[in-house]
């Protein structure tokens, strides 16, 4: 009969294989709990984060949060294509400084 056990990393840790910070070692990146994204105890911090959101926003019962993935110019272009009618029309302020500024 053969035991199989989970492959560890060098913390003991389970053997995530994902791309990313994940799977840096623990000289770069210390010891953590090291979650996947589908790990029961991963999945229940972000729940409580997501109900904490809306409870902090006063959506309780009539708003949900969602949660996008990817970087922070990929959340803007979700929230303006979201909250922005199609006939709307959209207002950018940059501060930037302009050609005749430099």
């Amino acid at each position: 009969m053969t035991i199989r056990r989970p492959a560890q990393s060098e913390t003991g840790d389970p053997l995530l294989l994902t791309p990313g910070p994940l799977t840096t070692s623990t000289s770069v990146s210390g010891h953590d709990a090291r979650l996947g994204s589908r790990d029961a105890g991963f999945l229940r911090i972000n729940r409580m984060v997501l109900d904490k959101i809306v409870e902090l926003a006063g959506g309780q019962g009539t708003h949900v949060t969602v949660p996008v993935q990817g970087s922070g110019t990929f959340a803007v272009e979700a929230m303006i294509t979201s909250f922005v009618p199609r006939a709307g029309k959209l207002w950018c302020l940059s501060t930037a400084p302009t050609a005749s500024a430099r």
